[in-house]
């Protein structure tokens, strides 16, 4: 089996990344659960993980969860974070510029915008989602980047190659505790829409049994004393498991840039 907890996983994080796997993982081998992995798996592209029949547990993003990955694998639960811009399970992306540049949506009418992938709700559907009633159906943007990330997105923005991108709250906020002069240049003008944060997610062949052990194992470390640094440092207060339907939300916000005529960020 494998396991992975890539989304958040900030070199200087890693540590308490590895702590809470090492929780999760003592508890499932408590639980009876064999083959669980002694270490996490860390690889720069996480499609193949998340698409792997021996997938244990993994967190994805919601746009990949409701399109490619749609049929393929099992929510698991929700975390929920404590960070400006997080509502329980539910996040938004922060608007930036460079401080003291644009004040508000309209004013980046013609500018650069910088997104991290088009498969991101975060950085890039919820964006569009902002920008899609302004558009009239017409390009917003003079120009638009594709860096890879949400870091090289922020890169961008404060080294002058773009005006303007969203990332999201969690994300941000990490930046901010890690790697400060990263975010130190930059301000917030508005926030995207929420939707339900990044999902844990475990294979489609998952047994029952072993869904109920990972959401247990989950209960545990939010409960164990011992992982408060840990919670802390990694700025999770818990986790939720949303209805079934909870991600259609992010469905309805693409459709909604599609009747406004606003299909790609543009």
């Amino acid at each position: 089996m494998i396991a992975s907890l890539a989304m958040y996983d900030l070199p200087q994080a890693r540590r308490w990344t590895n702590r809470l796997w090492d929780s999760i993982a003592s508890s499932l081998k408590s639980a009876g659960i064999e083959r669980v992995p002694r270490d996490l798996t860390r690889q720069d592209d996480q499609y193949p993980v998340w698409t792997d029949p021996d997938l244990l547990l993994a967190q994805t993003c919601g746009y990949p969860l409701t399109h490619k990955l749609s049929g393929l694998v099992r929510t698991v639960a929700t975390p929920c974070y404590d960070a400006p811009g997080c509502n329980g399970p539910n996040y938004s992306s922060l608007i930036l510029v460079r401080a003291g540049t644009y004040r508000d949506l309209p004013s980046l009418k013609g500018t650069r915008a910088a997104y991290n992938g088009q498969d991101s709700q975060s950085g890039y559907a919820a964006f569009r989602a902002v920008i899609a009633p302004l558009a009239g159906g017409k390009p917003y943007f003079s120009e638009t980047l594709e860096t890879g990330g949400h870091a090289m997105s922020v890169k961008a923005v404060m080294e002058g190659q773009a005006d303007v991108c969203t990332v999201d709250a969690v994300t941000h906020a990490m930046l901010a505790r890690h790697e400060p002069e990263t975010v130190a240049g930059l301000q917030t003008i508005g926030f995207t829409p929420s939707a339900p944060g990044l999902p844990l997610i475990t294979s489609l062949d998952t047994a029952s049994d072993v869904l109920d052990a990972l959401r247990r194992a989950l209960e545990q470390a939010v409960g164990n004393q011992n992982l408060a640094e840990t919670r802390s440092e990694l700025l999770i207060t818990g986790f939720q498991v949303l209805a079934e339907d909870a991600y259609d939300g992010i469905l309805a916000m693409e459709q909604r840039c599609h009747d406004f005529g606003y299909s790609t960020l543009a």
